[in-house]
């Protein structure tokens, strides 16, 4: 892990991060499922067994299982007891952010290989984690670029194409994950080049408040990016015990 990753920490428990502070926890997909333990809910478990490849069902279960245990840790309780409440804000659907009760909010992504959780514990947070193979047929994706990023990246040197696009692309998944819209917005009115998250028709009921965007160290081809509503001073990467 350390040579993706870098060292790892882990946070004091029951201490909700210092405003200006993102705790971003990798945790590896596992390679069995039989660790997961009792606070994966029955649902979850009919949930997991819908996925017809192996692969989504045990990044499935490992985020789950992830979630509850990273936010008990800020809780002070059981995993078993953290409430994780995924209602659309939007639409009242199932598929929203997920959100628990306390002093902290997080934000969940993943790769085929790997689970990330950021937390923080003031404001909001959204993060987007992604590998750069899924990023090679670019002809495709230019669309949801704006045009001054289109202008941009043009001046990209085909070597560095693939890594400038996804810097884009997490940074605009990172802040559609902090407002909860999702997908449901025009990425190519989304301006993600700065430090701030620029919005220009994205949405009616996008939010007024500045979204400031964060790029995260990693190596093995991943792009990591943070959207926080409250200025980042500081990551720390977390970890939890390994999985198996």
């Amino acid at each position: 892990m350390d040579e993706i990753w870098g060292e790892l920490a882990v946070p004091d428990a029951a201490s909700a991060p210092p405003a200006g502070v993102c705790h971003l926890w990798p945790i590896p997909v596992a390679a069995r499922t039989s660790w997961i333990s009792d606070w994966i809910s029955d649902e979850e478990r009919a949930q997991a067994d819908r996925f017809l490849a192996e692969h989504a069902r045990r990044t499935f279960l490992t985020s789950r299982s992830a979630q509850r245990e990273v936010a008990a840790r800020y809780l002070g309780v059981r995993p078993d007891a953290v409430p994780i409440d995924r209602t659309c804000r939007r639409c009242g659907g199932p598929h929203g952010r997920p959100t628990v009760p306390g002093p902290i909010d997080l934000s969940v992504s993943h790769t085929r290989e790997w689970v990330v959780l950021a937390v923080v514990g003031a404001g909001r947070v959204g993060v987007d984690l992604e590998h750069e193979a899924t990023a090679r047929d670019l002809d495709s994706l230019i669309g949801t670029l704006t045009a001054a990023e289109r202008a941009e990246f043009a001046e990209v040197p085909p070597p560095d194409q693939v890594g400038w696009f996804l810097r884009r692309w997490t940074r605009k998944e990172a802040a559609v994950k902090l407002t909860g819209h999702g997908l449901a917005v025009r990425f190519d009115a989304l301006d993600t080049r700065g430090a701030l998250a620029i919005a220009d028709g994205v949405a009616p009921d996008w939010p007024t408040e500045d979204i400031h965007l964060t790029d995260v160290r990693a190596g093995g081809g991943l792009v990591v990016a943070l959207a926080t509503t409250v200025p980042l001073r500081s990551v720390l990467l977390s970890g939890l015990s390994a999985r198996s």
